[in-house]
Formats: structure tokens, sequence, C-alpha cells
């Protein structure tokens, strides 16, 4: 699961935290980055899983292993909770909940290989405080799972991926 939190004051971000956010010190922002978005993301249900660890490949494909974590899904709900409180009724607290490559591209004779993370996604909202908005990136990407949302050998989500959950946002 990617987790993503967004501040709003006003109209104003005013923080913006992502556990896997990547410097883009150095990079030139005006560029532009081609990505064939027209591949589609089916994976080959006729290949042979292997497992390596918490990663499992199929043909050109690798996904990473979810495994709950009861614990870790209460205490970041409760975390953002708080900040929610501290922060007061004038700052709007979003917070989205990601689904990763294996939820959807992980062929269904192999979901045994990993548990879903929509039930964890699930529990993260039920307990967040009322207060915070919920963004629902799940069903929209769910939607689109057929397409190249994820790249191919990492959980990171594409550009398309992520519009779509922009979308829903």
């Amino acid at each position: 699961l990617a987790m993503c939190l967004v501040l709003i004051t006003g109209s104003q971000v005013v923080a913006c935290s992502n556990k896997d956010a990547i410097s883009s010190k150095g990079s030139d922002t005006n560029s532009e980055q081609k990505v064939d978005t027209s591949q589609n993301n089916k994976t080959d249900n006729n290949a042979t899983a292997e497992k390596s660890g918490s990663v499992i490949t199929i043909g050109d494909k690798a996904f990473e292993i979810f495994n709950e974590n009861k614990a870790g899904e209460k205490e970041y709900s409760q975390i953002i909770s708080e900040h929610k409180k501290a922060l007061g009724k004038d700052v709007q607290v979003y917070n989205m909940v990601v689904p990763t490559h294996v939820e959807f591209g992980l062929p269904e004779k192999y979901k045994d290989m990993s548990k879903s993370e929509k039930d964890s996604i699930d529990t993260i909202y039920k307990n967040m405080d009322k207060d915070v908005k919920t963004v629902d990136a799940y069903n929209n990407l769910k939607k689109h799972k057929d397409e190249y949302i994820y790249f191919n050998t990492d959980h990171h989500w594409t550009s398309l991926g992520a519009y779509y959950a922009y979308q829903s946002f």
C-alpha cells in the first residue's frame, strides 16, 4: 500500500507527504517523459509464477507480496486522525491509500500468493477520524486494471495510474 496525506487550508496546499516520495532534485521539471500507455497490463495467464523472498515474478512482470499488518493499519489511522485534530477545523486533511501492482496485476490463479489490499484499505478508512476526507482510488484503478497503470517490475503506478487516482480525488 502506498499512502498519501495532503493538508489543505482554504485553497492552499500546506503539506504533502508520500511514504514513497522521490526527490526531484536535479531533474528538469519542464521536460516531458513520454510513456507508451497503449500497452495493456494483463499478465500472461499461461506463464508460471516464481516466488523469491517477497517478490513474485510471472513472465516479464514482478509483484511485491502484500502481507496485511493490522497493528500498522490501526496506527496509521490514529496518526492521521491525530494530525487532523491537532490542525483544527480550518485545515482539511485528505487521505488516499493506494493499492499496489499486486492487487490488480496478479492473475486470479495466483491470488493465494499475496493477500488482498482491499480489506486493509477499508479498515484504515473505517478507523479514520470522521473529519478526515478519505479518497477512494481503489475502485477507479480497478476499473482500469487492464490498462498500463503500474510499471511491470515495480509497485509504483505509471502516470496513467496516477491520473486515474487523481480523478478519484
